[in-house]
């Protein structure tokens, strides 16, 4: 119920003062139609789909079509746009990702504050939503079909992003002299992995298959919380140590602290196997109690081009220092003869050509470090159905018939 009241309380305070809803990108002549995505992958809608779901897709123009998610329009490509028809063949194609806690930020008043970004309080499904206006220049996938390899030096690695999120335990947070728990979001509380007691050591693994040693850094992250506070020591009553190969952390924190700790070291210091991660509570403070959960371990670090034959790989691209693309040869990758690779940060459709030995795709530079996915077309989620927002397909206009006086 406080939480309840504490939601309630923050959108009327948005209304009261003239702030924006967060509903800006909505046109309300327009239709819209939900899609639920619940897990990270390359999602299609077929011309069946929309036709089934009521969409009038024959009379409608596909450079019309947009694709909304968190308030914000996300590229997509379009197969046989150019022809401004909507064919039988035709299919709309783009990336989701799962949810995470990008709307409960607001409820801690910050990411800074917030112990799990990755994971809901709520729910585990978002909702994108797709619709169409008179515009031929909305967001794409643009396709690059260089296959000029000769012009380009292979590059000798990937970067790869590895995420653990712990979520078996729920934790209420600070605790208040009247023995409540605060009604507001406090660093401390959220989904986090079961606490680590006074004296106690657990080991965690990540993994970091396919390891190049040659590349740059390893950056490594972990975000843990204070999950009690000892009354009797004011200057620190937790004590946690944190070894990883030969990297060791050390850290005194108080009460229902939260503690975002970096490094950066050698990608020799990790193994291509299972690397343990020890978290160890020193009783050395004279506290009678010390609780700590953790909430998420990140690393991210040099891959080679080996993709353990996989048929779907997520992965890290820097650009070329003295190109203007990276050249990628992969191998053990299971992509099929119709391989599918995206850049997601610059909203590109690499071509992608299958050899006897590797698959071979030029990336162009851009933005620094992009995201890219590469998949077998196989892997490809199929979407059956989509869902007129309110039954009526446009949403409702709540914020044209309140007036200021109301919250007076």
């Amino acid at each position: 119920m406080r939480k309840l009241i504490l939601f309630l309380t923050l959108i009327l305070s948005l209304s009261s003062f003239g702030q924006p809803f967060g509903n800006e990108w909505i046109d309300y002549n327009q239709s819209y139609y939900k899609i639920k995505i619940v897990e990270n992958g390359v999602y299609r809608i077929s011309f069946q789909t929309l036709n089934n779901n009521g969409v009038p897709v024959s009379a409608i123009n596909p450079k019309n079509f947009q694709l909304f998610v968190k308030g914000k329009e996300v590229a997509i490509y379009i197969k046989g746009e150019d022809d401004n028809s909507f064919d039988l063949n035709d299919y709309i194609e783009f990336y989701g990702e799962g949810n995470d806690g990008w709307l409960d930020t607001a409820l801690y008043k910050g990411r800074n504050n917030q112990p799990n970004p990755y994971y809901s309080l709520i729910n585990d499904t978002i909702s994108y939503f797709l619709t169409w206006n008179s515009s031929v220049t909305n967001l794409r996938y643009q396709e690059e079909n260089a296959i000029d390899f000769g012009n380009y030096f292979a590059a000798p690695y990937i970067l790869k992003e590895k995420l653990q999120v712990y979520n078996s335990n729920y934790y209420d947070g600070k605790i208040l002299s009247s023995k409540a728990t605060s009604p507001e979001y406090t660093k401390a509380e959220g989904w986090m992995d079961s606490p680590i007691a006074l004296g106690q050591r657990k080991n965690k693994t990540i993994s970091a298959p396919n390891r190049y040693t040659g590349g740059p850094f390893v950056d490594f992250e972990i975000q843990v919380v204070g999950a009690s506070d000892w009354k009797g020591v004011n200057n620190g009553d937790h004590h946690l140590r944190i070894t990883f190969g030969s990297q060791l952390v050390d850290e005194i924190f108080e009460g229902y602290e939260l503690k975002k700790i970096n490094r950066s070291f050698s990608p020799t210091e990790i193994i291509k196997g299972n690397n343990v991660i020890g978290f160890e509570s020193i009783d050395d403070l004279g506290a009678g109690v010390d609780r700590t959960a953790l909430a998420y371990m990140k690393i991210t670090y040099p891959h080679t081009l080996n993709l353990n034959s996989e048929f779907y790989y997520e992965f890290l691209l820097e650009d070329g220092t003295v190109q203007n693309a990276q050249y990628l040869e992969m191998i053990l990758f299971n992509g099929g003869s119709n391989p599918i690779l995206y850049d997601l940060t610059n909203h590109k459709k690499i071509r992608v050509i299958e050899t006897l030995a590797n698959y071979k795709m030029i990336v162009p530079n851009g933005n620094g470090i992009k995201k890219c996915v590469i998949l077998n077309e196989n892997e490809i989620k199929n979407i059956t159905q989509i869902f007129p927002v309110e039954e009526t397909g446009t949403f409702t206009n709540v914020g044209a018939n309140i007036s200021d006086a109301a919250f007076l």
